[in-house]
């Protein structure tokens, strides 16, 4: 269906994802209309379900008298851009489209970033400025998702050009053409949403080579209110952020939870929080761990962000680790720090300790300069299954004042102990869960935009990884210190470049 948009009449042509038995019409439709661009929203497969066929090529395919040809790809965070060259197989003349694939939105609901979807939509509209003809948007019904994101697109340039919009009427004239189209109250609201964070938009990417200049201009100082520009911007993130409202944790701070938690001010939210799974005859207990999942920069779910145990939730960390089928712990802080009495030391000295119903035994404890390496052997008593192989890194310089080389050490032996794991999410810990937790994630997803994308955005790597931890990066000398690790970073990246393959850098799954 050909929807319009806010100057064009034709701007947009809204579709379903293309079925096995669709793939030929589907071409034949972007052959006729002249499109330039195809934006999907949706993955091939959803909550176990096929719910699209793949419609382009590897290397190449010929879909009736079409034939298609896959020329470059390229992969970012939730985002892939594939370049597409196609002609009919009786003639000379070639049509080349580009599809941008975003691969942040979850089917019937809204992207957990909306800073992300922001910079995908950007980054379409800076490639094609000027579209010869109408952009083709599907997910996979063609319906909820592409309906919202025709009307943020639509309702951007409304905004850019008349500073002001109409979400009521533009829905309304297009569900006149496509009825369905935005599903849902919440993908209703996600367009206000997404509008008050585009018109607030600001570009905070910089490239690598520009990182040690751009660090100068945020240190420097103004001289009127004698603040550096570096803590305008963090202070400017923080007001941008949502505040959470004791109601949103309420299993955290119920009355037979509260004590699980060191801090009452450092807890997770109800719809963020990771879920111990409970036995048949443990259902009157409760499923709660101060613990959140934390997105990495090219996956999902890449770390649970969890506080020190104390004495009486050993059990649960374990249970934690035993359920997400982690591998890998990295421990932040000392065992005997802050003078706490209730630090619950989760692994035994020697030989094996017992943790309800868990067994840990330490096979292997190994001093290596600032770290402590233990490796150890978790069974479930009750289960008949293998046992998994854990590896703790226990991080022991931890200072004031952390210098950015040693944070980049401290990624890169957590990246090198990974790869000698068996996988899964990875587990890191603090005394409070956050306060050095989210420095240690932070540098990992500047490591890794670093390496994958050759850019950084320190500003948007904050705002997307306090997503599930509002507590992350507690102050602005933090804030700064990523862009020091950053450009601890870039400098031998850069000459790597010119010289020789690009070492990995990056903590992966």
């Amino acid at each position: 269906m050909t929807n319009r948009g806010f100057r064009r009449p034709r701007e947009y042509i809204v579709t379903q994802g293309p079925l096995e038995n669709t793939v030929n019409d589907f071409w034949r439709m972007i052959w006729q209309e002249n499109t330039p661009v195809i934006v999907m929203l949706m993955d091939l497969v959803e909550n176990g379900k096929k719910k699209c066929a793949k419609y382009w090529p590897d290397d190449s395919i010929d879909c009736g008298d079409m034939h298609i040809l896959l020329i470059h790809s390229e992969h970012y965070k939730e985002f892939i851009v594939r370049t597409i060259l196609m002609r009919k197989i009786d003639e000379i003349r070639t049509h080349r489209v580009i599809q941008y694939q975003f691969t942040g939105w979850p089917d019937q609901t809204v992207p957990s970033n909306v800073n992300n979807l922001i910079k995908f939509m950007k980054r379409i509209r800076d490639d094609h400025p000027v579209m010869g003809g109408p952009m083709v948007v599907h997910c996979s019904a063609g319906a909820g998702r592409s309906g919202t994101y025709i009307a943020i697109d639509a309702l951007c340039q409304q905004a850019a050009e008349d500073k002001r919009v109409d979400v009521f009427r533009f829905v309304n004239n297009a569900r006149h053409q496509r009825v369905h189209l935005v599903q849902t109250l919440e993908q209703y609201a996600f367009i206000y949403e997404t509008l008050v964070e585009a018109m607030q938009f600001e570009d905070t990417t910089v490239s690598l080579e520009k990182i040690g200049n751009y660090l100068k201009e945020l240190n420097h100082m103004n001289t009127v209110d004698r603040r550096s520009l570096i803590v305008k911007q963090y202070n400017k993130l923080n007001k941008t952020q949502k505040k959470v409202d004791v109601s949103w944790c309420s299993v955290a701070l119920s009355e037979i939870n509260i004590f699980k938690n060191r801090d009452p001010l450092t807890v997770p939210r109800d719809s963020a929080r990771v879920k111990l799974e409970l036995e048949e005859d443990e259902e009157n207990q409760s499923d709660y761990i101060n613990a959140v999942f934390v997105d990495g920069y090219l996956k999902p779910s890449q770390f649970i962000a969890t506080q020190m145990p104390m004495t009486h939730t050993a059990e649960d960390f374990w249970r934690l680790v035993y359920q997400q089928r982690s591998s890998l712990i990295v421990m932040l802080n000392g065992s005997d720090e802050n003078d706490d009495l209730n630090v619950g030391i989760y692994w035994p000295e020697f030989g094996e300790c017992v943790y309800g119903d868990f067994e840990v035994q330490l096979i292997t404890f190994e001093e290596q300069g600032d770290f402590t390496i233990r490796i150890m052997r978790l069974s479930h008593k009750f289960k008949d299954e293998e046992p998994l192989k854990i590896i703790q890194i226990q991080y022991n310089g931890w200072a004031s004042e952390m210098k950015p080389a040693s944070v980049l050490t401290l990624v890169e032996t957590a990246e090198m102990w990974y790869q000698r794991s068996t996988g899964g999410p990875i587990i890191v810990h603090c005394m409070d869960g956050a306060t050095r937790a989210g420095l240690f994630i932070a540098a990992t997803h500047v490591c890794d935009q670093v390496e994958s994308e050759g850019i950084l955005d320190v500003y948007q790597i904050v705002k997307s990884i306090r997503a599930n931890r509002i507590e992350f990066i507690p102050n602005s000398d933090q804030y700064r210190l990523l862009f020091e690790v950053a450009q601890e970073v870039a400098e031998p990246y850069l000459m790597q470049q010119q010289n020789s393959p690009t070492k990995k850098l990056s903590v992966k799954i």
